[in-house]
């Protein structure tokens, strides 16, 4: 299998697990020399929420998520010319999907959060992983990482 182009779902809320996600997308481009596509998702509110939100509170949550993702493109020390970031809203799995449809992935890397949330709802990685066309790489959190919470600046 030949990996020209991966694509890396970040939460940019989860500075852990996006840098875990960042190390092993790097270290994958590294080895295939890939192009690397960042992606965050913002999730559509419901109208009910939505509301009562400030019109600007959609285009501030998308300009604070692309200054992450060019935050951690210089992680990824790769040539300018091989890194791209999008952000896209809807439901976090089916637009992750179809990023990687859109871009013709052969490879997404995603992070795992299991909690007691995603025990009972599911998780977004399993969505993608079933839906998606190409091979999915999901870095997940380890027990111990877990109890230790979350790493300190």
């Amino acid at each position: 299998m030949t990996i020209k182009t991966i694509l890396v779902a970040i939460d940019v809320l989860d500075a852990d697990g996006a840098m875990r996600v960042i190390e092993g997308a790097r270290s994958i481009a590294d080895t295939t020399g890939a192009d690397v596509r960042l992606l965050h998702v913002l999730p559509t509110l419901p109208t009910r929420y939505s509301r009562y939100l400030r019109a600007e509170f959609e285009a501030g949550a998308r300009a604070d998520a692309l200054k992450e993702l060019t935050r951690l493109v210089t992680i990824l020390d790769r040539p300018n010319d091989t890194v791209s970031v999008v952000v896209r809203q809807g439901r976090i799995a089916a637009e992750v999907v179809a990023e990687a449809n859109a871009r013709d992935a052969d490879l997404v890397i995603v992070g795992a959060h299991f909690g007691v949330i995603e025990r009972l709802m599911g998780s977004n990685a399993v969505a993608i992983m079933r839906d998606s066309a190409c091979d999915v790489l999901v870095i997940k959190r380890s027990v111990q990482h877990l109890a230790e919470g979350p790493a300190t600046p």
